[in-house]
């Protein structure tokens, strides 16, 4: 197995010929209407079911394929026959959808680190170590809160963070392009230089604190079980030098190197861990297990709630590749299933990707995650200003799924709530689905309803009132720059110290939009000061405060240059002297930036070349010390300097 350090692959990564990066103004080409022919192929993997058939082979279906209907054509008419079709649907979404989890280990057990009373000694908690898989290697750490008197108590298992006196696990930083809008699989290449360091993540709640929040949930009778789904899959679009995901390379993934499951499967796998366990805990009733989580801890619940018979769903704002079909998606700016293979193709298995502009070839739609759980009650929580997920692709799912319930008279248990919010798992949302499962588990009259959408005029409404987004702190930086400094040469400086400071900043530790902005925005008053060059960057930080840029910038841009007198603090501070001062020494010695040269020559050669320029000697030992400043050698500096100006010419960028 690979070490830790072999895996982070983010900074200076080596970018494939074929990359193409958005402009470094920040404008992007229309994808395609399909996969991308320059992406970079995903090494298969051979997993236990075989080869089902491709989009070229499979038929255009613009309606929504049919629950009760077998691959054979054969009408399910009794729940005996059901049993045989939820297994065939299984198979077809594992295939597909979210790719081939292993099955049961068998051998969960949990050992007891740590337990307490809170509130007041009216709900116990236990920090519970989970231990798992071949030679019970895998290991997850849960927290169990249930009310201290009473039980067993019907227990909703929540995928959010670490529990309270658990470690924080370390964590592979994003992908490159994470989380960016833009085609992941764009990108690869080994690590160049120091890896980064992993993301840092916050410590958790007390347990105390945690209980507090979650108070109501204890007083209505039920547990509350958290996990950290990232300590069961990373997510990451980090991907290692042949392609594949790194996160196949940490977690539960190295025990079953022969599955393509997804990151949402191993989510969801890990859910299944947790009620292997509930099952055996004497405060927990094993029949009432409910598993919730938001976004894409959402989807994976949807998914849990499908492929194990234990667990009732509760998924939040899903958006794309959640609870909305696919067929319906894209309306009202909602997430499609192109959105998301391009984005997050590592959340779903590698054979959906070859669907993407082609969703109606698709032989499932989401709404059979849904019918796989009758006759569990499921309820779907949405938010009306979501745009992500649009509510007709909602209404459609749930009522392609209900034959499923009606098999076993259970329409009502399949269900859906809006409230009036956003992307957020909000209290209200806590309240509707505690209500949710006293009406269909505990048997109580509840006065509510589960049924109802959001109309066109009330979508139309809510947008209306949603305050105009501003523009961000990147488009207004640029276009300031561009307003006070039109010559190209200016801007072309500018655009190449932003993309050094991006490969400078080390992900978890350093706050990577306030380093580039730094880096873009260092000179904004250079071409009012160029004959006055003690105001250099005193100018520029007043420039930037009048505009209401963030103080840690304001203050790097002011000491970036020693005439303005302005001593160096932070961070960020020596990052900007060492990124606009590396930029001018390594094109002195003849390499411009971005050029094929630069990208190809050794950074301990550049810096060679560097040291025997006369007129540099005076800066090279305040280069050097400022760039060590923040843990940087020269060649390592370089290095990164090298990998900005890849980018950048990738891009188009002058």
């Amino acid at each position: 197995m690979q070490t830790r350090s072999q895996l982070l692959l983010y900074s200076g990564a080596v970018l494939s010929l074929a990359l193409l990066l958005p402009a470094a103004i920040g404008q992007q080409a229309s994808p395609p209407n399909g996969p991308d022919p320059r992406e970079i192929a995903i090494p298969a993997i051979n997993a236990p079911i075989a080869k089902l058939p491709g989009v070229a082979e499979l038929p255009v279906r613009t309606d929504m394929p049919p629950v009760l209907l077998t691959n054979a054509g054969v009408k399910v008419t009794n729940q005996r026959q059901w049993q045989r079709r939820r297994e065939e649907m299984r198979r077809i979404l594992a295939y597909y959808a979210v790719g081939q989890m292993p099955p049961p280990p068998g051998n969960v057990k949990g050992q007891v680190l740590k337990s307490e009373t809170l509130l007041e000694g009216t709900v116990n908690y236990r920090l519970v170590r989970l231990t798992f898989g071949p030679n019970a290697k895998l290991e997850l750490n849960i927290g169990i809160f249930a009310p201290a008197a009473g039980g067993p108590f019907p227990a909703i298992i929540l995928q959010g963070g670490t529990p309270p006196g658990a470690p924080v696990l370390p964590r592979l930083p994003q992908g490159p392009n994470q989380g960016k809008g833009e085609n992941v699989l764009l990108l690869v290449g080994p690590a160049a230089g120091t890896p980064p360091a992993p993301r840092a993540s916050a410590p958790p709640p007390t347990a105390e604190a945690l209980a507090a929040q979650r108070a109501d949930l204890f007083r209505r009778g039920y547990a509350l079980v958290l996990f950290n789904p990232n300590d069961c899959a990373e997510d990451t679009t980090l991907r290692e030098s042949d392609g594949s995901w790194a996160f196949r390379t940490t977690r539960f993934y190295p025990a079953y190197p022969g599955y393509d499951w997804g990151i949402l499967a191993g989510w969801a796998w890990g859910a299944s861990r947790v009620a292997d366990y509930l099952e055996t805990d004497r405060s927990i009733d094993k029949t009432k297990l409910i598993v919730t989580g938001a976004s894409r801890n959402g989807k994976s619940a949807m998914v849990a709630a499908a492929f194990d018979d234990r667990l009732m769903g509760a998924p939040v704002v899903t958006g794309g590749g959640g609870v909305g079909a696919y067929r319906f998606a894209g309306p009202r700016r909602s997430e499609t299933l192109d959105v998301m293979q391009k984005k997050y193709p590592n959340w779903f298995s590698p054979h959906l990707h070859e669907f993407w502009g082609q969703r109606e070839k698709l032989p499932f739609d989401e709404h059979w995650f849904l019918a796989l759980a009758a006759p569990r009650p499921f309820l779907a929580l949405e938010g009306i200003t979501d745009t992500i997920s649009l509510p007709e692709a909602v209404r459609q799912s749930i009522l392609a799924a209900r034959p499923a319930y009606a098999l076993f008279n259970a329409e009502d248990r399949l269900g859906v709530h809006y409230a009036n919010h956003g992307h957020a798992f909000t209290a209200e949302d806590w309240t509707a689905m505690l209500d949710f499962f006293d009406k269909h588990l505990r048997g109580k009259t509840i006065d509510r309803r589960f049924d109802t959408y959001p109309t066109e005029a009330e979508l139309d409404a809510a947008a209306a009132a949603q305050p105009s987004r501003p523009p961000s702190d990147r488009a207004r930086a640029w276009k300031e720059l561009q307003s006070r400094l039109p010559q190209e040469k200016y801007q072309r400086h500018s655009l190449a110290v932003e993309a050094i400071m991006r490969e400078l900043a080390t992900p978890g530790t350093d706050n990577l939009d306030h380093w580039a902005l730094a880096g873009l925005l260092h000179d904004i008053d250079i071409a009012e000061t160029a004959n006055d060059l003690a105001r250099h960057g005193i100018l520029g930080a007043g420039i930037l405060r009048g505009l209401q840029f963030p103080e840690p910038v304001i203050h790097a841009v002011n000491a970036h240059d020693d005439r303005a007198g302005v001593a160096r603090a932070s961070r960020l501070d020596h990052a900007v002297y060492c990124a606009d001062q590396l930029y001018w020494l390594v094109t002195a010695t003849g390499h411009a930036i971005p050029s094929v040269k630069l990208s190809t020559a050794k950074p301990e050669a550049i810096w060679e070349q560097a040291r025997q320029l006369p007129s540099k000697k005076p800066l090279l030992d305040e280069l050097t010390s400022e760039c060590a400043a923040i843990g940087q050698t020269m060649p390592k500096a370089i290095a990164a300097l090298q990998a900005a100006s890849g980018k950048l010419q990738a891009a188009g960028s002058h």
